[in-house]
């Protein structure tokens, strides 16, 4: 399903100013709507996602604080923010007293960035940040949804923009064998196979992320979210595309007492605007130290609550929280 959705051009008189010398940006009426179009994340297989859940994916809507980039042929962007129809799926932006003119390709972007003196061909993205408040929570979302229409030239009145997601829409899900509180889970590969910043170059023919820095790790901050025993932890996130087959992939899951743990996930080729579920199973910590073979024994059976020293015969593991009988 695609959203349509209702915007208002609001300028600054100096950017007026600058695109009407332009010829850009006119106050005539050739052009009288704007309408934003944008694709939903579609899951392959049916099951339950979001931006917003739906039983077959993820439904994009506008917020009524989002403001999309428009940039002429030449000249300066334009902010266009949404003045109505948030929230629903079809809005449209009319020009009133000022209008795009007709003859002029333009192309769109979101979130708008707030200088206005960007290069269209370098707009700037960085994924590294996204904090998940709570369990299965997709609030956090909407600021890493990057977005682009490649050039659109008016077409008898209107300016149609045909958003794409530039990110690939991930939902972790991890079973919890025992109650804990969650402060981080981390993507990791054995190369820098994942982009944490880059650029958008919206002269492309098909915008794409072109990376700045990339890593092989890719983390998201968890609020100290609480999952009980039996139950799932889920995690949203929207990552660059990268093709991981034949890779090893893993994520470490971090919790409030210190304690991670690695977990082995399928290895996929995640490409932008689809949407990707990642499953796997946290053990209790009990059953992976005995699991992965490790003794623990007391250095002296008379030491104090400040000696909580142990050695650890066979096996390794990056804590073990320590009670003393």
């Amino acid at each position: 399903m695609k959203k349509a959705f209702k915007l208002i051009g609001c300028l600054s008189l100096f950017l007026f100013s600058s695109c009407a010398d332009d010829g850009q940006i006119t106050n005539t009426n050739e052009v009288q709507k704007v309408v934003m179009s944008v694709e939903d994340f579609k899951f392959e297989t049916l099951s339950r996602t979001s931006l917003t859940p739906t039983d077959d994916g993820a439904t994009f809507k506008w917020e009524a604080t989002d403001t999309v980039g428009i940039f002429p042929e030449t000249g300066s962007q334009v902010a266009f923010p949404m003045i109505s129809g948030a929230g629903t799926n079809t809005a449209t932006f009319t020009g009133g007293g000022w209008a795009l003119k007709a003859s002029t390709p333009y192309m769109a972007y979101y979130p708008l960035q707030g200088k206005f003196y960007l290069d269209k061909a370098h707009i700037p993205v960085s994924y590294e940040g996204q904090t998940q408040s709570a369990n299965a929570s997709t609030e956090h979302l909407g600021s890493f949804d990057y977005m682009a229409a490649s050039a659109t030239t008016p077409s008898e009145g209107v300016v149609n923009f045909q958003f794409k997601h530039l990110g690939a829409l991930v939902r972790l899900k991890i079973a919890m064998e025992e109650t804990s509180t969650l402060k981080q889970v981390t993507l990791q590969t054995d190369d820098n196979d994942f982009t944490l910043k880059g650029y958008v170059d919206l002269t492309a023919t098909t915008p794409t992320v072109n990376p700045t820095s990339a890593s092989n790790t890719f983390t998201i901050l968890l609020d100290d979210i609480t999952v009980e025993a039996n139950s799932d932890l889920v995690v949203y996130f929207l990552m660059p595309p990268v093709n991981l087959t034949d890779k090893t992939l893993s994520v470490v899951v971090e919790k409030d007492n210190g304690y991670t743990q690695e977990i082995t996930l399928a290895s996929k080729n995640f490409e932008a605007g689809k949407p990707y579920e990642l499953t796997g199973t946290m053990k209790s910590e009990e059953e992976e130290e005995t699991q992965n073979g490790i003794v623990i024994t007391r250095e002296d059976e008379e030491m104090t609550d400040d000696e909580n020293e142990y050695v650890i015969e066979e096996g390794e593991i990056t804590e073990v929280p320590v009670t003393n009988p």
